[in-house]
């Protein structure tokens, strides 16, 4: 097992009992790891193909797509709280897909987030998605 699987393995196992703890900062999650901040980002990227922070990002979007999949929670609420979930990693020094806008009126925000939303039903149905119908 090479030096970037095993600390990919020790890093999902950290991820999987810190997922819910936004208070958790990427130099902890290193230190869990016994690495450097450094070292630990260069690694986990090596064996996941992207960064840490982007890599708990998709965990957390992706546990919306399940949602999605098999309750039967609103797409809106859903969305809200994949949307809270990340932006609590912003604090965690994880940084979230979408940037806040202080300008974004509540109506645009939402409809960036059905839109969102839009893009992961496509990619669970294995369908394209047609971007210009977001135009306007």
């Amino acid at each position: 097992m090479s030096a970037a699987t095993d600390t990919f393995s020790r890093f999902v196992d950290v991820l999987a009992s810190t997922l819910d703890a936004h208070e958790t900062t990427a130099e902890e999650l290193a230190s869990r790891t016994r690495l450097s901040r450094y070292h630990f980002d260069r690694l986990v990227a090596a064996a996941a193909g992207e960064p840490p922070h982007a890599f708990r990002r998709r965990i957390l979007l992706e546990r919306a797509a399940y949602r999605l999949a098999v309750t039967d929670d609103s797409v809106l609420a859903i969305a809200i709280d994949a949307r809270l979930r990340v932006a609590r990693s912003l604090h965690a020094g994880v940084s979230p897909p979408l940037r806040a806008n202080a300008d974004a009126t509540l109506r645009s925000q939402l409809a960036r987030l059905v839109g969102q939303m839009a893009m992961w039903n496509a990619a669970i149905a294995g369908e394209e998605y047609d971007v210009a119908g977001e135009e306007g």
